[in-house]
C-alpha cells in the first residue's frame, strides 16, 4: 500500500509546539533529538519556563533527563510538555522505546502532568483538522487510539 502525498500535507507536533510555545510566551528547555533543533529556530529558550520532550532516540541518556527533572523542580509553575506518548515503536533493529515512558518518568519524579501536543492526544488532532479547514467528523486517525479521542 503506498500513498501520494506532498510534505506540506503532513502534518507534525513540531510545528505544532513551536506555535503553542510563542503564543504562550513559553521558553523552553529542549530534550529533543539534535536534528529537531532547527525547527525550534526563532524561538527564546533563554531561561526556560517549560520542558520540551520529543523522540530523542539516544539521547534520552540519564543526565539529559535529570537535566529536565532539576529544570522542572526549579520552575514555579512547571510545564511538562511532550509531543507524544507513544509507548514503544518499530524501529530497524527491533521495538524501541517511544518518548511516553521518557516523559512518564518525569512525571512521576515531578508530580507534573503533561501537556501532550502529538499522538495521541485530542488537542493534536484539532490543530491538524483546523489546518486543514476540517470539522472534527470529517477526520480520523491512523489507530484505534486517535480514533477513539476523535468520537468523543
Amino acid at each position: 500500500m503506498s500513498y501520494d502525498f506532498t510534505a506540506n500535507e503532513l502534518f507534525s507536533p513540531v510545528p505544532c509546539c513551536v506555535d503553542v510555545l510563542k503564543k504562550e510566551n513559553l521558553r523552553p528547555h529542549l530534550l529533543v533529538h539534535p536534528r529537531m533543533v532547527p525547527e525550534f529556530d526563532g524561538v527564546d529558550t533563554k531561561d526556560p519556563n517549560c520542558v520540551v520532550v520529543a523522540d530523542a532516540y539516544d539521547h534520552f541518556t540519564f543526565e539529559n533527563l535529570n537535566n529536565c527533572f532539576r529544570k522542572l523542580l526549579d520552575m514555579d509553575k512547571p510545564i511538562l510538555i511532550s509531543l507524544g506518548i507513544g509507548k514503544y515503536y518499530m524501529d530497524d533493529d527491533g521495538l524501541a522505546l517511544d518518548v511516553g515512558g521518557f516523559t512518564k518518568c518525569l512525571e512521576y519524579a515531578t508530580g507534573v502532568a503533561p501537556r501532550i501536543i502529538g499522538k495521541p492526544s485530542s488537542e493534536y488532532f484539532m490543530m491538524a483538522a483546523s489546518d486543514m479547514k476540517l470539522s472534527p467528523n470529517e477526520v480520523c486517525g491512523n489507530n484505534y487510539w486517535s480514533n477513539a479521542l476523535l468520537e468523543k
